[in-house]
Parts: C-alpha cells; sequence; structure tokens
C-alpha cells in the first residue's frame, strides 16, 4: 500500500511538472498537431515515469542514459516554473502563443546553457587559513563529491591537472569520490600522478556501493584511506571519519582517537553533523561536502533545511568548519547558482 500511495502521489506530481510544460510550449508553438500526434507525446511523457523503469531495466541502462534522464527530469521542472507564470500572465494580458513561446524558449535557453556551463566548469576556490600553529606558509586542496560514475572518468583527470597547477603539501578527498558499480580501479588511476600526498574519506555513495572494492583502489594508486583514524602529517593531524548515520556516531568515533599537541588538526568528515562534538574534541578545521550547495535552484532551499550551516566557512567555537559546494555533480548534469570548486587552503 505505501508503494502504491508513493507511486500514485509520484505521478500527481510527474505529469504536471515534467510532462505538461514541454506539451504546453508545443501547443504554443504548433497549433495544428492532430489528435494522434498529442497521444503519441502523452505517451512518450508516461513511458518516461520513473516507476514504468523497473529496477531490472536500470540495471542494464547505461550510466549516461540515467544521466539524461535525471537532467531531463530537471529541466522539464525549470521549463514549468517559465511555462506557469505565463499561463497566468495571459489570464491579465492579451498575448499570443507565438508569444508566449518566444519567452518561454528564450528563458528556458539561458538556463539551459548557463547550467550546463555550470556543471562542467572547475573553478578553484582559495580560502585564507589563519592559524597559531606552524603551519604558516602551507597549502592544502579539498575536493569533494565527484561522483565517478555519474561523471566520467576524463573529469577526474581534469580535476587532478588543476590541482597540480596549485602545488599542495596534501590533497584531502572528504567522500563521494565514486557513486556507481560501474566504476573500476582504472578510473581511479589519475590519483597515483598526483606527487603529494591524497587522504580520503568515505562518504554515503561509498558506502552504498562496492566500499571495500574501492578503498582497496584508491590504496593501490598511493591514496592513504582514514577510517576513524588520524595521520601523521607534520605540522597537521589529518583525522578521517567513516560516513556516519548520526552526530552520536561521530563523536563516539572521535572519542576513540586522541588529539595530539603541537598539531594543526584537520578532520575529514563527509556530512556537515556533529560539528560541536568536533569543535569540543579539539579539532581546528573541519572539512565537509555533501551537500552540493543545493547543485540546482531551488533545491538549495530543501538542502538548507536538512542542513544548517550547508555550505561555505563558518565559526564553530575555535573551530573552523568549511562545506564544499562539491567537485562534482549528482543525478542531473546541471549546476545553477552554484558551482563545481576545488578548494584551495592556504595557511597564513
Amino acid at each position: 500500500m505505501k508503494r502504491q500511495t508513493v507511486v500514485l502521489l509520484g505521478a500527481a506530481l510527474y505529469f504536471p511538472l515534467v510532462v505538461y510544460p514541454p506539451l504546453r510550449l508545443v501547443s504554443w508553438l504548433f497549433e495544428d498537431l492532430s489528435n494522434f500526434t498529442w497521444v503519441l507525446l502523452l505517451l512518450l511523457g508516461a513511458v518516461l515515469f520513473p516507476p514504468y523503469i523497473s529496477r531490472s531495466l536500470r540495471s542494464t541502462l547505461s550510466r549516461p542514459l540515467s544521466v539524461f534522464l535525471m537532467t531531463w527530469y530537471c529541466l522539464m521542472f525549470q521549463l514549468f516554473l517559465l511555462v506557469m507564470p505565463l499561463e497566468l500572465l495571459r489570464v491579465w494580458v492579451n498575448l499570443s502563443d507565438q508569444t508566449l513561446a518566444s519567452i518561454a524558449l528564450a528563458g528556458w535557453s539561458i538556463f539551459v546553457l548557463t547550467s550546463l556551463f555550470g556543471a562542467l566548469h572547475i573553478s578553484v576556490h582559495r580560502l585564507p587559513i589563519t592559524s597559531k600553529h606552524a603551519t604558516q606558509g602551507k597549502s592544502l586542496v579539498q575536493i569533494s563529491d565527484v561522483h565517478i560514475g555519474t561523471r566520467r572518468p576524463g573529469f577526474l583527470k581534469r580535476i587532478v591537472k588543476k590541482i597540480a597547477k596549485l602545488n599542495p603539501d596534501a590533497i584531502l578527498i572528504t567522500g563521494d569520490l565514486v557513486d556507481a558499480k560501474s566504476v573500476d580501479s582504472s578510473d581511479l588511476s589519475p590519483l597515483a600522478e598526483l606527487k603529494a600526498p591524497v587522504f580520503f574519506c568515505t562518504g554515503n555513495h561509498e558506502r552504498q556501493e562496492h566500499c571495500e572494492d574501492i578503498v582497496r583502489w584508491l590504496q593501490d594508486h598511493k591514496v592513504n584511506v582514514l577510517r576513524n583514524e588520524s595521520f601523521d602529517l607534520r605540522p597537521f593531524q589529518l583525522i578521517g571519519l567513516e560516513d556516519q548515520d548520526s552526530e552520536e556516531q561521530i563523536s563516539n568515533a572521535l572519542n576513540e582517537l586522541e588529539p595530539w599537541p603541537d598539531r594543526f588538526r584537520v578532520l575529514l568528515c563527509h556530512k556537515p553533523d556533529g560539528t560541536e562534538n568536533a569543535a569540543s574534541w579539539g579539532v581546528d578545521l573541519m572539512l565537509s561536502g555533501h551537500t552540493h550547495h543545493g547543485q540546482v535552484f531551488p533545491f538549495g532551499l530543501v538542502v538548507k533545511k536538512a542542513y544548517n550551516p550547508y555550505r561555505g566557512q563558518h565559526a564553530i567555537g575555535q573551530m573552523t568548519l568549511y562545506i564544499s559546494s562539491g567537485t562534482g555533480t549528482t543525478g542531473p548534469l546541471l549546476r545553477v547558482g552554484t558551482r563545481n570548486e576545488i578548494t584551495h587552503l592556504k595557511f597564513v
């Protein structure tokens, strides 16, 4: 019964939000389409309804097709946000169908181009960190939520090339590097080209996939995987926590470790949870990801409700928290109002 309710609710939202917008746009563009054509278009929209794509069929779909479908759903929803105001506008203003279509197409085209550019472009965000420890002149690079699987392996090669130009003392990966079972060791091999030491903590997607294989492949490529443990990289104490389900688990994992004196303590934790516990334990800098800064407006409003704070730099007691917007994308190959980022932390 619960599954039926979810499917019915999904259908109630899917058709007005995803199927209706392109059909309405077509009706504005072409006035003389036959009833048969309209039926075909409606059936096409119905076929793409996610519950109709069974688990067995989804397992045979290539990853690019899955990404295409997610991107399509998102683009149609954004078209809905344009079409509905125009529908309301024509109640008070006499506008022709061609005018409505032109406005909708212009706005939607701008959205498509900017969101695709946002998903493909990788920016470097430089973040100065003040410290009383002997860290002046040092630099660290954080990447997070690369999502190889959703993103092609070539995307990781681009990231590695950008990192190499920054010449950091270490590279810190805060989870969700991999998000698909189709990924293998060779897809992660660009990481072995980095000259500085690389450190990694797991994210929720590694937990959902073949986590032990991913860990082994990373270790084969000279990546230090920190699973509720510390690493002495003078003048830093690097602490990496496995992805957890609750703040209590994060607190328990930290309590099993000791803060080292005369070290600047950097915590790698995929989700920005347990920040108060981390600050009390003695962490100086906590690096997280997971939220993607919402990735596509207006979904950031939902993420903001789930995580507070959910992006950027924050002071938690004596600790600095930084939540990356993510270096890659998950689901749709789109970014609006956010950016793919490599975070370059420079100690001053």
